[in-house]
C-alpha cells in the first residue's frame, strides 16, 4: 500500500524522486519510511532511535543503504526493514552503524580547520574533524566560502551533510536580532547565489525568506504564520511538527515540538499586522 501523501516529503537522490515520511512506533523509534514516488513499488522502513534528528542528509543515507542492500522500489514486493542504531549526525555515524565501523577511520580532532583540510574531510568519508561536536566546527562565517562550493559539489560525498549544518547554523542566526548575524545571512546568499544544485537554489530562497521575516513582511493569517513556522523553526535541516499552540486579537503563537517525545518545544510569536515575531525555545 502506497504512503498517503499528507503530511509526506519529495526527495530527489542519484536523479530519482523518492516520497518519504517519518512514523514512530510503540518503542519510541523512528521510522523513515520511503517509496519510489512515480507508481511506487516496494517500501522500504529504516528504523532508527528516537534521539536523531531526521534530516535530508539521513535520508538520503538510509535510501543509498537500501538500494545497495537491493530494495527495488520500482518493483512490487514485501516490505523491507532496516535497523540502525546509534546517534547519527553525521556519514561517519552512519558508515560505522551500518558497516560495523572502519579501522582506517582518521579524527582530526581539529577545531580550527584550515580550507585543505575541510576539501580533504569533506571528500573522505572516514575523516573526521571531531569524534561528538563535528558539526559544530562548521557553524563559522569563515568557512561559509568553503563549505557552500563544497555543498554544490554533485560528487562531494558529505555535500548534502555539509548544507544540513550550515542551515541549522543560519537558521539560529535569523533567529536572532543582532546585525551581523544578518550579515553572515547576506554573505551565505552572495556566495551561493551562482550555486548548480537544486538543493542550493532553494536554500538561497529560503535564506531570502527569513531575511524577509526579520523585517517583517505584513499582514499574516493562519497559514502564512505556519509557513514562517516551517521556514524559521525546521527549515532543510530537521523535521519536527509545526503547530499554532495559541493565538491573542494581535498575534499567533507557532510551535515547534520534536516527535516522539514532543519534550523539546520552540516557539514563534508572530504579529499579525506586521509580521515581525519573537523567538524562544
Amino acid at each position: 500500500m502506497a504512503i498517503a501523501k499528507k503530511g509526506t516529503r519529495l526527495i530527489t537522490v542519484d536523479g530519482i524522486e523518492y516520497r518519504w515520511v517519518v512514523q514512530p512506533d510503540e518503542k519510541y523509534r523512528l521510522g523513515i519510511v520511503v517509496e519510489w514516488a512515480n507508481n511506487p513499488g516496494q517500501r522500504v522502513v529504516t528504523w532508527v532511535d528516537p534521539d536523531n534528528v531526521v534530516s535530508a542528509w539521513l535520508v538520503k543515507e538510509a535510501i543509498h543503504y537500501a538500494l545497495e542492500q537491493g530494495w527495488q522500489p520500482q518493483q512490487t514486493g514485501k516490505e523491507l526493514v532496516f535497523n540502525v542504531y546509534g546517534h547519527l549526525q553525521n556519514p561517519q555515524d552512519w558508515s560505522k552503524a551500518t558497516k560495523g565501523g572502519h579501522t582506517d577511520q582518521v579524527c582530526f580532532n581539529d577545531w580550527n580547520p584550515s580550507p585543505d583540510t575541510l576539501r580533504r574531510w569533506a571528500y573522505d568519508e572516514n575523516l573526521l574533524l571531531d569524534e561528538q561536536d563535528e558539526d559544530l566546527i562548521l557553524h563559522s562565517p569563515e568557512y561559509l566560502p568553503i563549505l557552500i562550493p563544497l555543498a554544490d559539489e554533485p560528487l562531494c560525498p558529505k555535500a548534502d551533510y555539509i548544507l544540513s549544518c550550515l542551515d541549522f547554523y543560519l537558521m539560529f542566526l535569523a533567529l536572532g536580532d543582532q546585525d551581523w548575524q544578518l550579515e553572515v545571512i547576506n554573505d551565505a546568499i552572495a556566495i551561493a547565489e551562482t550555486a548548480k544544485r537544486t538543493e542550493l537554489i532553494d536554500w538561497v530562497a529560503l535564506l531570502k525568506r527569513r531575511l524577509a521575516y526579520r523585517a517583517g513582511i505584513g499582514t499574516v493569517d493562519r497559514a502564512i504564520a505556519l509557513t514562517m513556522g516551517q521556514d524559521l523553526l525546521n527549515g532543510i535541516c530537521r523535521q519536527s511538527d509545526i503547530t499554532l499552540s495559541s493565538e491573542t486579537e494581535t498575534t499567533f503563537e507557532v510551535q515547534l515540538s520534536v516527535p516522539p517525545f514532543h519534550r523539546h518545544k520552540e516557539w514563534l510569536t508572530i504579529d499579525k499586522a506586521t509580521g515581525q515575531f519573537s523567538f524562544r525555545g
